[in-house]
């Protein structure tokens, strides 16, 4: 194996896996032609599905079906933090941070990178962490300019929530144009 490895014995670039067996050449029966005035060999038709039942079939989902559907499920846990916010006390809107909401959308976000981009779980929570620390940066950043708790935007007055709504924005930034 050391040999292998520094290069000293050359391996054939054909072998991949060891386990592999190769597939044999020649070995093969050939099909042999029927006599002169010998009858054909009758062909076999595949055999055909029930035509009653349940009809089973799939169907991958197009890119529009997965961006629509990621955008629906953020809107959704976005407008619930909003809803939340705004249907809330000021004082209560100054103690709550929307934390529940956050935490569904990294969890979806992590589902989403797993199942629709084929990402491993590893890389898929640190990507979703990423997004959750530059949103918690830029979301404290823009609130620091703002001053949602001094000038409210309507009735919405709470700096968490506004922190929590740029987090669950660039989540599902993150979830849907990163890689």
């Amino acid at each position: 194996m050391k040999k292998r490895i520094t290069g000293e014995l050359e391996v054939s670039t054909s072998v991949r896996y060891a386990d592999v067996q190769a597939p044999k050449r020649g070995g093969a029966a050939k099909a042999t032609k029927p006599a002169m005035g010998a009858a054909p060999a009758p062909k076999v038709a595949a055999p055909k599905l029930p035509a009653g039942g349940l009809p089973v079939g799939f169907a991958v989902p197009t890119n529009q079906t997965l961006l629509l559907t990621q955008g629906g499920v953020f809107g959704v846990i976005a407008l619930w933090a909003v809803a939340q916010a705004v249907l809330e006390s000021p004082d209560a809107q100054l103690a709550d941070t929307a934390g529940l909401q956050m935490a569904l959308a990294l969890g979806y976000a992590v589902y989403s990178l797993r199942e629709n981009k084929r990402m491993g779980l590893g890389k898929a929570v640190a990507l979703m962490f990423g997004c959750l620390f530059a949103g918690a940066l830029l979301g404290t950043g823009l609130e620091s300019w703002l001053r949602v708790d001094i000038v409210p935007i309507g009735n919405f007055s709470s700096p968490g929530v506004f922190v929590a709504e740029v987090v669950i924005l660039l989540v599902a930034l993150g979830c849907v144009f990163l890689v």
